[in-house]
């Protein structure tokens, strides 16, 4: 019964009468942020047996250990991918340049799947939030506050949309109220 501290704290600050709309924000807004977590995890997935199969097929040594650290490095937004595709291209090089150059290729394409089809996909899905405003809540995150602002930047916008969809629901009800007297 003591699990859901943050749900008992904004019962505890917010008025009875706000209380029920709170706690739905709330609600609403976890489920949302567990869904977008469980869309990471399924990306980094796919991403890690896309990475193993590519270095495979191209003959990169340890592709296994590669594809374990791109799946991993997955869940930091944009400078985990970027991370993952240098070490590859790093261990391809110590075989030859041009395993290396391919290798550099597979990961832009792997990328550019990634952002163009993949996040938009399963993000919008999953989240309901568009990617462009999750992008936008990243960079923003980032200049902000950094590490701690990329992490806490979805989470963020998850809520802020949630709150921008609660008020619009509230201003149309009112409209609907004010046209029917």
């Amino acid at each position: 019964a003591s699990r859901d501290g943050a749900k008992k704290f904004l019962v505890a600050i917010f008025p009875d009468a706000m209380e029920a709309r709170v706690v739905s924000i709330y609600n609403r807004t976890k489920v949302r942020i567990g869904r977008w977590f469980q869309a990471q995890l399924f990306l980094s997935l796919i991403i890690g047996v896309s990475v193993f199969i590519g270095l495979s097929l191209l003959g990169v040594k340890y592709a296994l250990v590669l594809a374990v650290i791109a799946s991993l490095l997955e869940l930091i937004p944009v400078v985990g991918p970027i991370f993952a595709g240098a070490l590859a291209v790093s261990v391809a090089l110590t075989s030859s340049l041009p395993l290396a150059l391919y290798t550099l290729i597979l990961f832009l394409g792997i990328q550019q799947l990634e952002n163009n089809v993949l996040v938009p996909l399963i993000m919008r899905r999953r989240t309901g939030v568009h990617p462009v405003l999750i992008l936008v809540a990243i960079m923003g995150g980032a200049q902000i506050a950094g590490l701690v602002g990329v992490l806490l930047a979805v989470p963020v916008a998850v809520f802020v949309q949630e709150m921008a969809d609660e008020w619009m629901t509230v201003k149309s009800s009112r409209r609907g109220r004010r046209l029917a007297v």
